[in-house]
This record gives structure tokens, sequence and C-alpha cells, in this order.
């Protein structure tokens, strides 16, 4: 009895022996007795190895469901899953790439702004720093407004497997849908002003940006950002934008 039984599940080796062999001995009984404990670890890391494919294979499945292309990296910053509109990005050659299992722009400075933007998420995901950059532009080798890039950090109840330590989200801003304002006061309780801060948030845009197109102060635009961090609950502009951006990704998935 490798596993006692229980409402659904058992585990038994059975050890038979031929016609002509010889009565099992107190030898053989030894033999299985040492066996036995290496059958059970052995039997618990498949189990484990299972429910960690289960995980990844209903990630990727809910990943694949999403528009905007995500990445998911580990503390090395090497891939561990991408979902299906990433692989489509990538495919097209226009402004995301990857090589020796790294995310790369089509420039070295957008691969150095995307491996800031991608270290900065990691470092705060280990606890090592509380703020970095989290934004990036990825020119296009085609016309066209720079993709856009935004690295998170992943908490340890979110990351894959205990693997990934960081989502990187890229959008491009040609084609990716807009969070309607109308959303954004129905779901959060915004304001019309705090509406269309929050949808300029997940554009992309910096608050200083931001307050120059919405022509207002610098000082009123982050306090719009305040307002907007306690209706929709969350305590950085990090957090914020990752829940914005995850509403774009969403509209609109396959």
């Amino acid at each position: 009895m490798i596993e006692a039984p229980s409402a659904n599940r058992s585990a038994i080796i059975s050890v038979n022996r031929g016609d002509a062999a010889e009565e099992f001995d107190g030898e053989a009984a030894r033999l299985i007795g040492a066996l036995v404990p290496h059958l059970r670890r052995a039997l618990a890391l498949h189990r484990r190895l299972a429910v960690v494919r289960a995980e990844n294979d209903g990630l990727a499945a809910a990943l694949d469901r999403l528009r905007a292309a995500i990445v998911l990296v580990d503390a090395a910053r090497n891939i561990v899953t991408m979902n299906r509109a990433a692989d489509e990005l990538v495919a097209r050659q226009n402004g995301l790439g990857i090589r020796d299992r790294h995310l790369r722009g089509e420039t070295s400075e957008a691969t150095a702004a995307l491996d800031r933007i991608v270290t900065d998420a990691i470092a705060i995901a280990q606890g090592r720093t509380a703020a970095g950059s989290v934004r990036a532009a990825l020119p296009k080798r085609s016309d066209g407004r720079p993709l856009e890039a935004v690295a998170l950090p992943l908490p340890p109840a979110d990351r894959a497997a205990a693997r990934a330590a960081a989502a990187v989200f890229v959008v491009d801003p040609d084609e990716a849908p807009v969070v309607p304002a109308e959303w954004l006061t129905t779901r959060f309780g915004l304001t019309p002003a705090e509406a269309r801060v929050a949808s300029a948030l997940a554009r992309g845009e910096a608050v200083a940006d931001l307050a120059e197109h919405l022509r207002v102060t610098t000082g009123t635009a982050r306090w719009y950002v305040k307002q907007i961090l306690a209706k929709t609950g969350t305590k950085r502009q990090a957090d914020l934008v990752r829940l914005l951006v995850g509403m774009v990704a969403g509209m609109g998935g396959k």
C-alpha cells in the first residue's frame, strides 16, 4: 500500500512471482520496505507536477482570451509563457521580438528601455525596491505610433507555478480599444473628469502629459489620480495601471 485509500483515489503496488520461483523471503520484504518510501515521494512529485501543469494550462487558456499581448517573465527576465496575442505580435516583427528567451525591441535603445521596466518590476516583486519605471515606448519598424509596454510585478499569490515574477503588457495603440468612460463611471463610480484621467492612464499617458492634454495643472491631475486610487481599491499608480490595462486587454477578447 503506497497510499491509503480515500474517497476518490488509492495507490497500491503488487509484486508477483512466477509459479516456479521461490517463495518471497525476509530479504525480499526488506527490499520492498526500502523501496516504498521512494515510491511515495515519486507519487507525490508526480501529483505536484500534474497540478503545476494544470495551473499552467489554465493560465495559458485564460491569457489567450485577452486581446492585449501579455508575457510573463521570471526573475532572470526569461519568458515563462506568452498568450496568443503576444505570439501574433512577435510574429509580425514590428516592434517586439524575442532573443535568447528575452523580449527585445526594434532598436538597442528600445530593448534597453524594455529591460529596464522588466528589471524594475522584478525588483518590486522581490521587495528590493518600492518603485521603478513601469512603462516603455517600443518604436515599430513600420510607420505608426510606438507599441506601449507596461511591466508590472506579480505578488507571490499570482505567480504561475512560482516562476513568473512580472507581467509585461504590450498594446498597439493603433489597434487597441480604449476603456469607455461610461464603464469607469458605472463600475467604479468615477466622475467624468476622473474617468478621463483614468482613460488617459490606460492609454499610457504620464500624469504630466495627461494634465497638459486635459488642460489642468499637474497638482490637479495628481489629486484626480488619488481619488481614482481610492475608488478603484488600488494603492499605487502601478496597481491602477495594471487594473486598467487588464480591462483594456479583456475588451473584445477571443
